[in-house]
């Protein structure tokens, strides 16, 4: 076998000294059964009680963003805002005795990944909380994760990227270039930071910039060592 795993593809006849008997072909398709017969088992025959305790299952999946964009699929990714509302009324519900958060996102805003962090943490700290991996779990959605009281992830799943990578455009050639001329009226020092895009950074915004990212690391670091009991 160990020659045959070596092997990038094999043809039919050349997997028969590797211990297959015969070929064979698949002359009949597989059989099927649709959602409405499966509703119709009754729970006790599963060993369903039925009970009025139910575990909640929370789906998270998508790129992480703190508040719904107008020009935004209303289905489309994790809306910070949401969850939180879910992962509440979870925590206040006397129905629910735990819970399973079923994650599958590469990351996005860091401060929206920090607030749901937060209420996971809160959830957990009255029931039981599991995080369930689903094929990406990474940056925000591996800091979703830290919240629960365990992780459990695929055997292919991809997960962790514990940093921090923000920046804004600089369009001012591109403006430049087709006519554009955009003036920004403001007040206060940091006002522009990141509404200025047609200019680069002034060395002051920069450095900024880099502080504030730079504790955005220390705080996703931090928390996650925190989660795997490194402190």
């Amino acid at each position: 076998m160990a020659e045959a795993s070596s092997n990038l593809e094999l043809c039919g006849e050349e997997v028969l000294p590797f211990g297959r008997d015969s070929l064979e072909l698949l002359d009949r398709a597989f059989e099927s059964k649709k959602n409405k017969k499966y509703s119709q088992v009754r729970k006790w025959t599963v060993g369903i009680s039925g009970g009025k305790e139910h575990i909640a299952i929370i789906r998270a999946s998508g790129s992480i963003s703190r508040v719904e964009s107008q020009l935004s699929v209303s289905s489309s990714g994790i809306i910070a805002e949401k969850f939180i509302e879910k992962i509440r009324t979870v925590r206040e519900s006397k129905k629910f005795k735990a819970a399973i958060i079923r994650i599958d996102s590469p990351g996005g805003d860091a401060l929206a990944s920090d607030l749901m962090w937060r209420e996971i943490q809160l959830l957990a700290a009255s029931k039981p909380v599991i995080a369930s991996m689903a094929d990406v779990a990474a940056s925000g959605g591996y800091y979703m994760a830290m919240g629960a009281d365990a992780i459990v992830a695929e055997s292919l799943t991809l997960t962790g990227s514990i940093g921090v990578v923000t920046g804004k455009f600089n369009l001012g050639k591109l403006y430049e270039k087709i006519g554009f001329n955009k003036e920004i009226i403001s007040r206060g020092r940091y006002a522009e930071l990141l509404a200025a895009e047609q200019r680069p950074f002034r060395p002051d915004e920069a450095e900024l910039f880099a502080k504030s990212a730079q504790h955005a690391y220390k705080q996703f670091r931090d928390k996650a060592a925190l989660s795997r009991s490194m402190t």
